[in-house]
């Protein structure tokens, strides 16, 4: 498939149409993160904590990521609805601008203090000596990730959903290859621990980077993602790119920092409960980005290309079935979930108790999920109108409520796991109730489906 045209075609369909190259490439992504927990979780508790949380800066990665990537995705797929194409070259030379600078600046200071932010969450020093060799392998595809995200958004803001999933699934596939022969070694490789399962990560996406730019040295297949002079910064644009992107990455960097105290504040209460952490909320952050990310993603490009052509009725068609296929899917994930806990995290903890506390927390969490897709859904549309700050509210919200709970049990009651991830589901459920509110403010702005949209 090449650029897409997303202002024909009936919405229910167009939909799952595009969502399933994302689930796909969500579900690899799953598989690989699935397959980092099984091989580590082979060495041990201490590397499993450790592992858990050096990728506790997935979600800063990402964040920065989207911070370029939002606003390249409303900006590429409003001018292609719109009929701008003639711009999308220049659009796209911002983008890369700012993906090189994010990505090999967040590496270095990831590479530099390895250290240093293991031993912020763990005083174990096995832990601190297991995450830190993962981290500084690991450090590297801070630069790849965001690039991967930036560039697949690009294409997906052009309805071309296939080429990024085809990119990241050939990197999934060479890390999960690559994982057991870099963590326990094979005939000439040596066995490097904990650290070889960063350095598969690191290789297998530095290969999809290369994939992208050698399509981008023939303008991509819509011949529209291409790099050509004049060599530039245009601080007008990327001043446009960041005004709707930053409130993007923001709002995921809110949730990074939510996780990073919840970690902090279970730190007292042993490694067997950071480790169950870990493993439920990479099984959480899997099923959202499977089921959740995928349907928001399209619906994040039909809106954007609809509103670039003015389809009002199209805008709001998408998010009334991207929600409706949100829900759904995640009811359905959550009665299998009751139905037996254990068997979702059995295969990746050999301790009992690391299984217990992991399964708990998918119980608990798990409970918000179908209602949370009033958050995922109006954020998504959001970003394809370019109009991001709402949903940083509402994730401000739930940061707030997170800290304010976790504060007040330390201070006036005891603090145990069960307690700290009730208070993560009551804020998710409060962010869901802002983004409600922000849903029913947005409806009532389209006005009936014959009229114009209002600006901002």
């Amino acid at each position: 498939m090449s650029a897409r045209d997303l202002t024909e075609g009936p919405v229910p369909r167009l939909i799952p149409a595009l969502a399933l190259p994302m689930m796909v490439m969500f579900a690899l992504n799953s598989l690989y993160a699935l397959a980092d927990l099984f091989f580590v979780s082979r060495l041990g508790g201490a590397a499993l904590a450790g592992m858990s949380i050096g990728l506790n800066t997935l979600l800063t990665v990402i964040a920065a990521g989207l911070c370029i990537g939002a606003g390249a995705l409303s900006e590429l797929s409003q001018a292609y609805g719109s009929g701008r194409r003639a711009e999308i070259p220049h659009l796209f030379q911002q983008a890369v601008w700012l993906t090189l600078a994010a990505g090999l600046g967040l590496w270095l200071v990831g590479w530099l203090n390895a250290g240093r932010y293991v031993r912020f969450f763990s005083e174990d020093a096995a832990v601190v000596a297991q995450g830190t060799a993962f981290f500084t392998a690991y450090s590297f595809s801070f630069f790849t990730q965001i690039a991967l995200l930036v560039a697949g958004m690009c294409y997906r803001a052009l309805g071309d959903f296939v080429l990024p999933t085809v990119v990241s699934s050939a990197t999934v596939a060479l890390n999960v290859g690559l994982d057991p022969l870099l963590i326990f070694g094979w005939g000439p490789l040596p066995a490097l621990g904990i650290a070889g399962a960063g350095w598969a990560t690191s290789l297998s996406q530095g290969a999809g980077v290369l994939a992208y730019l050698a399509l981008t040295a023939r303008g991509g297949r819509s011949r529209l993602l291409v790099l050509r002079g004049p060599w530039r910064l245009d601080p007008r644009l990327v001043g446009r790119l960041l005004r709707i992107g930053v409130p993007a990455g923001l709002r995921l960097l809110f949730l990074n920092v939510t996780l990073y105290a919840a970690f902090r504040f279970m730190r007292p209460l042993g490694g067997e409960v950071v480790a169950a952490q870990g493993l439920g909320m990479r099984i959480v952050q899997a099923l959202i980005g499977l089921l959740g990310d995928s349907v928001g993603t399209a619906v994040a490009s039909l809106v954007g290309q609809n509103y670039g052509a003015r389809r009002w009725p199209r805008v709001k068609s998408a998010i009334r079935w991207g929600l409706g296929y949100y829900v759904a899917a995640f009811a359905a994930v959550y009665a299998l979930i009751l139905w037996n806990p254990s068997l979702w995290v059995a295969p990746f903890a050999k301790e009992e108790a690391i299984r217990h506390y992991a399964a708990q927390y998918l119980v608990l969490i798990g409970a918000a999920l179908p209602f949370f897709g009033v958050s995922i859904i109006t954020a998504s549309a959001a970003s394809g109108l370019g109009r991001s700050f709402p949903p940083l509210l509402a994730s401000a919200v739930n940061l707030v409520c997170c800290l304010a709970g976790w504060t007040a049990l330390q201070a006036w009651a005891a603090l145990t796991y069960e307690r700290l991830i009730v208070v993560a589901a009551a804020s998710l459920y409060m962010e869901t109730a802002v983004m409600a509110v922000v849903l029913g403010a947005m409806w009532r702005r389209f006005g009936d489906e014959r009229g114009a949209l209002p600006q901002a």
